[in-house]
């Protein structure tokens, strides 16, 4: 890649086509030829960012930035790859079986007392269940109070105004950013939450 790349209008790998090492190379080759600049966030010490997507491509590089921009401790969740795994008996209602199984390790995470969740970041558009879905539940089971981010694809209805989730997206997220995502917007986000 040459030097005068622009990381914050280029998008950051998100295709089907590319596997979850080459999205990561990818991140890892823009940030070193560009210098871009990515310890701008404070160090996060005291809890874990949790990642959920259908496409481990995009997992891979938002965890590494995390981790490169805050230190930050990430546990990545694909919901495809989690419904692939149960048993023939439970592929009938695999929505529910997948968005409970995740339901629990997130709900796990949060109750145990040497963790925290700092941030959760949920695609809102995935193959087996929506980010409304798992918020909605996330909300029954640990109450009002889970701080979220949201991956819009471009062109989706306004969250903001989705009344069928149930949630309400402009009070209780910390923001949204588009599929395909860019240092441009992942920056701010994370700067916001994590540079009070």
């Amino acid at each position: 890649m040459p030097n005068n790349i622009d990381p914050d209008s280029t998008p950051l790998p998100t295709n089907n086509s590319l596997d979850s090492t080459q999205g990561v190379d990818d991140f890892t080759q823009l940030a070193t030829n560009t210098n871009i600049e990515i310890s701008r966030c404070k160090q996060i010490t005291d809890g874990e960012v949790i990642l959920l997507d259908d496409q481990d491509s995009v997992l891979n590089v938002i965890a590494l930035y995390f981790k490169l921009s805050c230190k930050a401790s990430v546990v990545t969740i694909n919901p495809v790859a989690i419904a692939k795994t149960l048993p023939e008996s439970e592929q009938a209602d695999r929505k529910t079986q997948t968005l409970n199984n995740i339901v629990e390790q997130i709900t796990g995470i949060a109750r145990d007392p040497d963790r925290r969740i700092s941030l959760l970041f949920t695609d809102f558009n995935m193959k087996v269940f929506t980010g409304a879905d798992l918020l909605s539940a996330l909300k029954h089971t640990l109450g009002p109070d889970l701080p979220f981010a949201v991956i819009v694809n471009s062109g989706e209805p306004d969250l903001a105004t989705n009344k069928e989730s149930g949630i309400d997206f402009s009070a209780d997220s910390m923001g949204f950013i588009e599929k395909p995502i860019q240092l441009s917007q992942l920056r701010p986000l994370v700067a916001s939450f994590f540079n009070p």
